[in-house]
């Protein structure tokens, strides 16, 4: 692209781009709230911002290098039930080979017919979804609905083991299931995460009560044999290292969960 310089201020030729990209171009303009001025074609800007606008001009041209050219015969790859993950890789595969695509109104993968054999080999890599990685959108859905429900009850009421029961059942139905489209992954990792915390949480106040049946029970055997000396001081002890280790309550771990939740329900 040529740039002209006059008048303190430094003119960028855009005559050779489609209208797209100069729209492109002055959605960011506006954006970064950076004063210009189109004349015809050609882009006017001050010449203090010449080279934060000369690498948005080059974004926009390497966004065009990548479109589809519009002449040419074009191939839709039915992808559009593959996991979130799964569309990732494709789309960082497709971008490090260089393949010019766009994703239609169904969610499916369109790439020139001329790039078919090579897209063919980039989705055989990837590997497309088996079922055990991948959930329809409804069903998912209405699963982390059930776990939210489950999740808000637990964080007034964690004793409530119905709704501990219907956590349970959805985080073990989530466990394996891949990014899905419209998530990032950091985001839904932490909700992966943020659900085996909360299993771990409902599961160990069972062990828990176990353990304390035990050390009641090994109390009990205590007085009843009258052991003196060191008795009292073991017990104190016990006691002591359960509370170093204790675990984050079902509660906060709820809150958690429900918080991430809420975010995208």
């Amino acid at each position: 692209m040529s740039a002209e310089t006059s008048a303190g201020n430094v003119s960028f030729d855009c005559t050779p781009w489609a209208g797209e990209s100069r729209r492109i171009l002055e959605s960011l303009l506006n954006g970064r709230e950076i004063p210009h001025a189109w004349e015809g074609t050609v882009v006017v800007v001050p010449a203090a911002l010449a080279d934060g606008v000369r690498d948005l001009t080059e974004e926009v041209a390497a966004l065009a290098d990548r479109a589809l050219d519009p002449q040419e015969e074009q191939i839709a790859f039915e992808v559009s039930d593959w996991s979130g993950e799964a569309q990732n890789s494709i789309v960082a595969a497709l971008d490090a080979a260089g393949i010019s695509h766009e994703w239609d109104g169904d969610g499916d993968l369109v790439v020139a017919e001329s790039s078919e054999a090579e897209v063919e080999k980039i989705l055989l890599g990837v590997g497309e979804p088996d079922g055990d990685d991948e959930m329809d959108g409804i069903a998912l859905n209405e699963l982390l609905g059930d776990l939210f429900d489950a999740a808000g009850r637990l964080a007034k009421n964690p004793d409530d083991f119905r709704r501990r029961g219907e956590a349970l059942d959805a985080i073990d139905q989530l466990a394996g299931v891949g990014t899905p489209f419209g998530y990032t992954d950091e985001h839904w990792n932490r909700i992966l995460f943020a659900g085996a915390n909360l299993a771990v949480s409902i599961d160990l106040p069972t062990a828990n009560g176990e353990g304390d049946a035990a050390s009641q029970a090994d109390s009990d055997r205590t007085d009843s044999e009258d052991v003196e000396g060191s008795g009292s001081d073991d017990a104190v002890g016990r006691e002591g290292e359960g509370d170093a280790g204790e675990p984050p309550s079902v509660q906060d771990s709820a809150l958690v969960v429900r918080d991430l939740l809420k975010e995208v329900l």
